[in-house]
């Protein structure tokens, strides 16, 4: 298995594997793998307890892996991708973890077909330091699967099966669009109000003007999903919304603070591209994608 990022989500996902007895290679810059080779991967984690995780560590992928993890946010997929040959991995199972879903197509041109779409959820791992990540959930971590294309259906259940066993619970969906916009109804209403307003869920929540915004994009999040064919209840996006501790924050609303590369074109512009394809007015989404802008000017 071969994970290409060492953010946290690679980071995490390596350590718990590498735990469990999986020989992982994880792929990303120079200095990353000097770190990791040298001192491993530190996670700490409320549901895995402390890990010292020594997978490999490469620049460049140098073998053929059975299982591509792409775990890089959006604004460095393209470099990342420079670090796998599409030779090593035309039989492998290439599964992006990338937010948003403009970049599926990209990443199918660069490797070719074998990509499942994946959507990873219930997680809250942030990387402190070069080797060291936090994951504060004490619940399982959850990934959705699919594929449109050349990964039939029963491979990827022996897939979720794999993953679950490693503490990582898998849901297996029909279609791509199910698993992006599942995810990506929720999250962009989460990560664009907290992005904008540099405020906790909680806060969001319980302010008046802040809720409405919340409603808002959840609400033209779904009706976007529903113009692609997924049918998603924004009641019960709220509900999931609703149930969030309090002080959560998110990777969107973290990177916009400190004014470092975002996913604020992969989540929120890429939906109201999206909408304007389907004519679904998004008023609230595009507030709140101005604020985050302004922020950042």
């Amino acid at each position: 298995m071969a994970i290409l990022g060492l953010g946290a989500i690679g980071g995490f996902l390596a350590s718990i594997f590498w735990k469990q007895g999986v020989l992982v290679t994880c792929i990303g810059k120079p200095e990353q793998v000097r770190v990791i080779n040298e001192h491993g991967i530190r996670l700490e984690s409320a549901r895995f307890g402390e890990v010292l995780a020594y997978p490999q560590a490469v620049h460049q992928l140098n073998y053929e892996p059975d299982l591509l993890f792409i775990a890089v946010k959006a604004p460095f997929l393209n470099d990342a991708l420079g670090l796998v040959s599409r030779a090593l991995v035309s039989n492998s199972v290439v599964i992006p973890l990338l937010n948003g879903f403009e970049h599926v197509s990209a990443i199918r041109e660069r490797v070719g077909n074998r990509v499942a779409v994946g959507m990873i959820g219930a997680i809250e791992a942030v990387k402190v330091g070069w080797n060291h990540i936090i994951h504060s959930s004490r619940h399982a971590p959850h990934i959705e699967l699919a594929s449109n294309h050349d990964i039939p259906k029963k491979d990827l259940c022996r897939i979720g099966e794999f993953l679950s066993r490693m503490g990582v619970e898998t849901l297996v969906c029909n279609r791509e669009a199910e698993v992006i916009w599942r995810k990506l109804a929720r999250l962009n209403a989460i990560a664009s109000t907290t992005a904008a307003s540099q405020e906790t869920i909680g806060f969001i929540r319980q302010d008046p003007v802040w809720r409405r915004k919340l409603e808002g994009c959840v609400g033209e999040g779904v009706a976007v999903a529903r113009k692609e064919g997924v049918k998603i209840d924004p009641e019960a996006v709220m509900h999931q919304i609703d149930a969030l501790p309090p002080t959560l924050t998110t990777s969107l609303q973290r990177d916009i603070g400190k004014r470092i590369p975002s996913e604020v074109d992969a989540i929120p512009g890429a939906i109201l591209r999206l909408a304007k394809l389907h004519h679904v007015p998004c008023p609230a989404i595009q507030e709140v994608y101005t604020m985050i802008m302004e922020r950042i000017r």
